[in-house]
């Protein structure tokens, strides 16, 4: 009788789906300093500039529909001062998402999660946090899965979330959708971690940049995770992620991090038993 997988192989296992370049650039909420954060021109724009993936917000409207906003509320960004899930969706389709955005190239639309999956059409991958952490038992796991299932997009995208119920809800939909679990520089977090990594079916963290500098991230990708920073904007802190061969970078100038990536030789080789290395 064959023996069981032990659980690094099983995380890299999991992990030969996910094929991030190495050092991979995702853009946090698009090219979000060069325009209005969550808005499919952000997207865009980050497509163009050559981002290996693009991280969004996902959130539950009171009617149900699943929109881009990062906030609890939707004054920030747009000025009204109403939660996302209490606030139907006719109501926040009329709202300009960058009215706050320097310099103004408006008017920019609250996207609904469909929209930006035809935006995105694989050019990229694409990281969708779950972020119903207001409302923390809505449907929104569910109505992320039913909506990648019914558009055949399973594949070049993975979920995330500082939620370990929210993840495991969408699991329990759609199984074959990479998860990572967000984590704090908090001492809680820490604590709570192995056991969290022993029970759910992860194959990333995605770790606070205060966190860079700890040796322990390099013990959870010996194990198999993919582990990814969040967010790191100057040169200085991007160099040292890419120098200590973190496997990628949230950042808001993904532009900026392409190019300093190009020319660090740990970005360019691939890392033997690491899957998903190859440079781009």
């Amino acid at each position: 009788m064959a023996r069981d997988a032990t659980p690094s192989s099983r995380i890299r296992g999991r992990a030969r789906t996910w094929a991030l370049p190495r050092c991979a650039v995702v853009a946090h909420r698009g090219a979000s300093t060069l325009q209005a954060e969550n808005t499919l021109q952000a997207i865009r724009l980050a497509l163009e500039i050559g981002a290996h993936a693009i991280e969004v917000d996902v959130k539950r409207t009171a009617d149900g529909e699943l929109v881009l906003m990062h906030d609890a509320t939707l004054q920030r960004t747009t000025g009204l001062a109403k939660p996302v899930h209490r606030t139907p969706y006719g109501e926040i389709a009329r709202l300009d998402a960058g009215r706050n955005f320097v310099p103004y190239v408006g008017p920019y639309a609250v996207p609904r999660l469909e929209e930006v999956l035809h935006t995105v059409d694989q050019r990229a991958w694409l990281n969708l946090e779950l972020t119903n952490y207001p409302s923390p038992l809505d449907d929104l796991p569910e109505r992320t899965a039913a909506l990648l299932q019914a558009l055949g997009y399973t594949e070049k995208v993975w979920v995330s979330s500082f939620n370990p119920l929210a993840l495991w809800r969408f699991h329990r939909r759609l199984p074959e959708v990479p998860l990572a679990l967000l984590l704090l520089p908090k001492p809680w977090m820490t604590r709570w971690l192995p056991p969290l990594l022993a029970g759910m079916p992860l194959v990333a963290l995605h770790l606070h940049r205060r966190l860079l500098p700890y040796p322990l991230w390099k013990t959870w990708q010996a194990r198999g995770y993919r582990v990814l920073f969040y967010t790191l904007n100057h040169a200085q802190a991007l160099r040292q992620a890419f120098t200590l061969q973190a496997d990628g970078v949230f950042t808001d100038v993904p532009g900026r991090a392409l190019s300093l990536r190009e020319h660090l030789r740990p970005c360019q080789a691939s890392r033997r038993g690491h899957p998903g290395t190859a440079s781009r």
